[in-house]
């Protein structure tokens, strides 16, 4: 079974075991993820079959697609984190990677996400939900890391941006744990803007 979640609930003694049907009825699930990840979990692999590429049908002609996709992206992660599903979770995860173009940019020049102004504050709002003093605390926290890896490292561009900096100063992009890596970040960069070397 892909998920030991849904191993654990058909191998127990209530109902749901029994059942021949099993709801997934959570109003708070986006049926567009939970469908992504039972169609994985069904020989259809997140991201590969062309029945389940990871794409979607455009929802709103005023949002980009590649802002749509990396938020169906992370619907997908959340779905795959409470269902306990680790192969969907990896594979929303490198479908992510992939639109925001970070796997496709090398060490030294940062990824279109950082260097396109029109991406910012999207940037933002992605962030956020990630790493936000309101952002859902998920089982898995690779997701969480990644961003906070990525923001610190490009930390000295995304801080030029003004959209960035100015939700940097208010404190609405990280919780405390993810803003006090930021904030060394931070620290770091003005040091050596201003020639500082620490001991």
């Amino acid at each position: 079974m892909w998920s030991p979640f849904f191993s654990n609930a058909f191998k127990s003694r209530f109902t749901v075991a029994t059942n021949p049907v099993f709801l997934l009825d959570d109003q708070d699930d986006d049926f567009e993820a939970v469908s992504a990840m039972v169609k994985h979990m069904y020989g259809m692999s997140y991201g590969k079959h062309p029945l389940n590429r990871g794409g979607l049908e455009l929802k709103d002609d005023h949002i980009p697609y590649w802002e749509q996709a990396i938020y169906h992206q992370l619907a997908v992660y959340t779905a795959a984190d409470k269902y306990d599903c680790p192969a969907v979770r990896r594979a929303a995860l490198e479908l992510m990677n992939i639109y925001l173009g970070i796997t496709a940019s090398s060490t030294l020049d940062p990824p279109a996400v950082v260097r396109k102004l029109s991406f910012f504050i999207p940037l933002n709002a992605l962030i956020s939900k990630i790493c936000g003093p309101d952002a859902p605390k998920l089982a898995d926290q690779s997701l969480y890391a990644d961003t906070v890896k990525f923001c610190v490292r490009w930390h000295p561009r995304l801080i030029y941006h003004a959209e960035y900096r100015a939700a940097f100063q208010k404190k609405a992009l990280y919780d405390a744990t993810s803003h006090e890596k930021m904030y060394e970040a931070h620290i770091t960069y003005l040091e050596g803007k201003q020639g500082i070397n620490r001991p």
